[in-house]
């Protein structure tokens, strides 16, 4: 029946976009990535040593593509909205991306910048921001995105081609932000890993010697 038809369609729209990434996760997690970012600079410009460069290009590259595929999961909606709402379907907005991940937590850190607070400090940031919750949510945007196909067919409508299109610019992004994020932890460890081996350094005691900034550890 072709009423039967249309509400089988609008509920399988609805159940694409629910394996979608929630945009407010999304949005916690580029806040945070952003926080960390900041702490970077503000812990680390204290040392003796220079802060990473990789690190802080590696944050803010971090979140324009955090801030890409959000902005991408909307407009697919949108326009999964736009096909839906002259179909009739009911629901296919953006509360129905529900799909939630870990976020980054706070990382404080003492200005003083010691290597015991530096140590602390990377240990803390590498624990909190993850690959695997952007990982995740990249396999959860290919799903949503291999069933927005299927339901459309070979002659999808303007719309749902363009929603595709749209998901599959969130899903490389976020797969890019995984990849920067597992680059920003390697940073921090080499960066630790170079402080903890420059002369006179202690993992307990006050910062290096400034002497420090220019001799290899």
């Amino acid at each position: 029946m072709p009423g039967q038809n249309s509400e089988e369609r609008g509920a399988q729209i609805r159940a694409a976009i629910a394996e979608l990434p929630s945009p407010s996760w999304l949005a916690s997690y580029t806040e945070g990535a952003r926080s960390l970012g900041q702490a970077v600079g503000s812990v680390l410009a204290g040392s003796s040593r220079p802060q990473p460069a990789a690190v802080v290009r590696d944050t803010s590259e971090l979140d324009k593509l955090l801030t890409t595929a959000q902005q991408q999961i909307m407009a697919a909606i949108q326009h999964i909205g736009q096909y839906a709402a002259r179909e009739g379907y009911a629901g296919a907005d953006s509360n129905g991306a529900n799909w939630h991940g870990a976020t980054p937590e706070s990382v404080g850190g003492s200005p003083e910048a010691t290597l015991a607070s530096i140590a602390k400090f990377v240990g803390s940031a590498q624990k909190s921001l993850q690959p695997q919750p952007l990982q995740q949510g990249a396999r959860q945007i290919a799903s949503g995105r291999s069933r927005l196909s299927g339901i459309a067919g070979p002659m999808a409508p303007a719309e749902i081609s363009n929603a595709v299109g749209a998901l599959g610019q969130a899903q490389k992004a976020l797969e890019d932000s995984a990849s920067r994020v597992a680059s920003i932890n390697r940073e921090l460890g080499d960066y630790l890993t170079a402080a903890l081996g420059a002369p006179g350094a202690t993992p307990t005691g006050t910062k290096a010697p400034a002497g420090a900034d220019n001799t290899r550890g």
